[in-house]
Formats: structure tokens, sequence, C-alpha cells
């Protein structure tokens, strides 16, 4: 019985030291992925605290742009939730929904949708966005 139980006892022993040391290193896709919603919450950040330079380094200068134009809200708050990402050669495109409520003229605008963003390049930069975009400040109601 002493001896079965030491036996067992070196195996754990084994095993614990065998299996400490070694590191997993993620695949290329994943730290690709962990970088994508990395930039996608800088957009969110820079579009909510109306930071064109933010915006600019982090999205084409099109789109940025395009963006910027639409800062006219006096608070936005923005949630993502992503579904989906496809990587292909050089364009990653997530699919995601989105909540978003906006301040504009007093009103409290509360809106929801489904998106595609389509990233590109190196560093990486949103270039375009399907479907719903959730950063087109939604108008006041008219008095």
């Amino acid at each position: 019985m002493k001896k079965t139980y030491y036996l067992i006892l070196v195996i754990l022993v084994f095993v614990f030291i065998g299996c400490g040391g070694k590191e997993i290193k993620p695949s290329a896709d994943s730290v690709l992925t962990k970088e994508v919603r990395s930039k996608i919450d800088a957009i969110r950040t820079a579009y909510q605290d109306k930071d064109k330079a933010a915006m600019e380094s982090h999205t084409d200068s099109i789109l940025a742009d395009r963006i910027s134009k639409g800062l006219f809200f006096t608070n936005a708050e923005l949630s993502f939730t992503l579904k989906k990402v496809s990587i292909n050669s050089s364009t990653v495109t997530v699919s995601l929904s989105w909540q978003g409520t906006w301040i504009v003229k007093g009103d409290n605008i509360k809106k929801q949708g489904i998106s595609v963003f389509v990233f590109e390049g190196i560093p990486m930069k949103l270039v375009n966005i399907n479907w719903d975009n959730p950063f087109q400040t939604p108008l006041a109601r008219e008095q």
C-alpha cells in the first residue's frame, strides 16, 4: 500500500513539474482579433470624447472626416457586442451589434443596430462601415 502511495505521489510531482513551465503562444489570428477589439474600443472612445485626432489615427482619413462632421451631440455612449471576426489575408471584417444613447439639442435619443466593420492596412485602420453606422449621430426631433 505504501509503495502505491509513493508511486502516485511521484507521478503527480512529475506531472506538475512537466506542465508548469510551458507557455502557450497565441495564434496570429488570436493576436489580430485582440488588436481589432482594441481598435474598436479606441474608436468608440474617440467618438464619445469627440477626439478627432484619435479618430484619424484609427480610421481611414475619408471615414474619419465623415464621422468628425457629425460630432454635434452633447453626449454619446455606445456599446458593442462582437458577433464574428473574419480574417482574409489583408482584410479583417467584424460583425457586431451595437446600442447607443445620444443627447442632441436636449433630446435623449436611443438607437441600436447591426454593423460590419472592415479593417485594412498596417497599422490596421477602419476603412468602411457596412449596414448601420453607430458613428452617425441621430438628429434631434424637430421642435
